[in-house]
Order: structure tokens, then C-alpha cells, then sequence
């Protein structure tokens, strides 16, 4: 299943015509669609309205030195799905991570394709938790799971930007012709994957700019958003516009820590996580994007820690917040509506 879908018209004509609009023209409300998750990040939205959302869980009982010091580790990451009302999870037991007492990571991303869902198992310590950075594929049919790919042993093989033995997978879509795209931020690359080839280096930036976001058009073009190195300033994140043969199309500079970003007819929206400061990531300063002419219309602003984009049904926006940072429980999958 494409994860894009169709805005309404009412919305694709308001962004379209935006270089004429003054910024106040634009009101929204919010609604909070699911309550009561775990840092969620990335989620996929099916016709019928249900959510498969990643839960990277609130890590374990395993003590380990992680990145940034000692860090607990185990098998509470999940996949759950939102329908009717309710909040049920599909796939139990994953890796996941405490790496602070508010910062959790585990499963990081989904794709649903016809068939099952392909996901990613993120940041975590291998010696911890075996297979904790890897691509997977759950079969539907049979709700068997399947490791695919292993990105910590591509990157000590590789290590395509040549810096520390790093990976953290991060984002992904499945282009027309089947192959799949990982943004990963931690090796500072984009890696491909088909059945018949295994693991590739599609990408690499050596600018330390740090890729957490990738969407393929239908006709096979790419955009890869970038969230930029520490210390996050200001203006330096930006995305990058691929053809589907892989040339550099067009570059768009100025933005701030870019999670995310969805093409939908003939529109480019972009997530920004936060500002960040002296005390850290600030509250309540991320904010969704629109792509026009001339300028960046803000669609929505004022949000926490906000991560992944998909259009509902309906036409509306909806967005994960309290994704990282954030007291268990308290993430939320949020509906933005433009007032009309």
C-alpha cells in the first residue's frame, strides 16, 4: 500500500495558492487521535482509518554502556495498530532501549505493503539485544517476522561515511519497481535493499548532515530530509530532491532539524522536530511546513517534539508528537485541521 495519500481539495488549494496568503490567513484546530504511547515515531494510516504506529517500548532489565553512558535494554518494542477506538499491538517483544529516563528507542519505522508490514528496528546496543539495528518484514498471512538486513554488520563492512561504526536506521519507503530505501542517520547514508542484491549504498554525505526522512513520489523520484549534526542550529537542516536515477535535483536550505517529510499532489511537507538551546531540545517549537514557490508556509506551529506526517482519509494532517524526551505514556497521534 502507498503510505501517500490524497489531500482534499480545500487544503491543496489553500498551500497552493499560499506565496498570496499572509501568514495569519492560516488557522488550524487539533484533535488527539490515539493517547497513551511510548515516544511513537513513525506511522502508516490505511484507507479505512486504522493506524500502525512503532511503540520503541521502555527499554529493559539489561544494563549496557550505550552512546551517552549507561543505557537498559530489552524486548518491550512493539508495533501496535489503532482501529476503532482502540490501540492493539501486532507484533510484541522487539529490541528497545532506555537510554535516558525519557528517552526510549526501538522499532523506528513501517511501510505496508500488500502483502505485510517492512520495518525497522533502530538505535540499540547489539551486544545487548542480537539484531537490534536491522530491516524486517511481517508477513500478514502467516504473522511471521523475518530479518532481511543487517545494518550494523553493513556498516562495519562499509562504513560508508567514514567516520565512527555507527547506524541508526530510520526511515524508509518502497519505490515503484519494489526497491527499499533506508534513510539512515546514524552511518549518514541511504542504503537500498532487493531480494536480489542485499544491502547497497545508495547515498552517502560526509558533511555529518544527518538523514532521518525519505519519500519516493509515484513516479520513482526521491526526498530525503536531514536533520543536521549537533549542536542543531538554526536554519542548517535542509532536503534533498533525487531523480529516480539517483541525480541531485534540486536542494532546499534554510530548515530546522527535519524528521520528516511527505510529497502529496504536487506539494512537499516538512516536519521540524524543535529548536534547540542551552537546556536542550525547547518545548513546543516544532512545527509542520508547506513547500512553495518562494517561501515556507507554516501550517502549524507550537507543537511538542513532533516526528512522522501522513494525511488521513480525510484529507487532514496527522502527526506524532511527545515523540522523544518525553514521560511514557504521553505520546500522542494528533489530527491537524486547517480552518476552513
Amino acid at each position: 500500500m502507498k503510505k501517500l495519500m490524497v489531500l482534499t481539495l480545500t487544503i491543496i488549494l489553500i498551500v497552493g495558492a499560499f506565496p498570496a496568503l499572509a501568514q495569519d490567513d492560516l488557522e488550524f484546530d487539533i484533535e488527539v487521535l490515539v493517547d497513551g504511547l511510548n515516544n511513537p515515531r513513525r506511522f502508516v494510516v490505511t484507507d479505512d482509518g486504522s493506524i500502525y504506529i512503532t511503540d520503541p517500548g521502555l527499554g529493559g532489565d539489561i544494563e549496557a554502556e550505550g552512546a551517552f553512558g549507561p543505557a537498559f535494554f530489552g524486548e518491550t518494542g512493539q508495533i501496535v495498530v489503532y482501529s476503532n477506538g482502540e490501540v492493539n499491538p501486532i507484533l510484541e517483544s522487539l529490541p528497545s532501549a532506555e537510554l535516558s529516563p525519557t528517552e526510549y528507542v526501538g522499532p523506528s519505522a513501517l511501510y505496508l505493503g500488500e502483502s505485510g508490514l517492512w520495518f525497522l528496528l533502530g538505535e540499540g546496543n547489539r551486544d545487548a539485544v542480537d539484531g537490534s539495528m536491522v530491516l524486517a518484514f511481517w508477513d500478514m498471512e502467516s504473522e511471521a517476522a523475518t530479518v532481511v538486513a543487517d545494518f550494523f554488520a553493513a556498516e562495519e563492512e562499509l562504513n560508508p561515511d567514514g567516520a565512527n561504526i555507527q547506524t541508526n536506521p530510520n526511515d524508509l519507503d518502497v519505490t515503484p519497481d519494489g526497491t527499499v530505501m533506508i534513510a539512515d542517520a546514524g552511518c549518514n547514508c541511504i542504503w537500498s535493499w532487493t531480494e536480489a542484491d542485499g544491502l547497497a549504498v545508495a547515498h552517502v554525505w560526509e558533511d555529518n548532515p544527518v538523514p532521518t526522512s525519505i519519500d519516493v513520489t509515484d513516479e520513482g523520484d526521491y526526498y530525503i530530509g536531514f536533520l543536521s549534526g549537533f549542536p542543531f542550529a538554526e536554519g542548517s537542516a535542509r532536503v534533498e530532491h533525487y531523480s529516480a536515477d539517483g541525480e541531485l535535483l534540486d536542494t532546499l536550505e534554510g530548515l530546522t532539524t527535519v524528521t520528516d517529510i511527505l510529497w502529496a499532489e504536487g506539494v512537499l511537507y516538512i516536519v521540524e522536530f524543535a529548536m534547540f538551546g542551552d537546556q536542550g531540545w525547547t518545548p513546543e517549537t516544532g512545527r509542520l511546513l508547506a513547500v512553495g514557490e518562494e517561501e515556507y508556509l507554516v501550517i502549524a506551529e507550537g507543537l511538542n517534539l513532533p516526528y512522522h506526517l501522513e494525511a488521513s482519509p480525510a484529507g487532514n494532517f496527522l502527526v506524532s508528537v511527545n515523540t522523544g524526551y518525553s514521560e511514557p505514556g504521553t505520546g500522542q497521534i494528533i489530527e491537524i485541521k486547517l480552518a476552513e
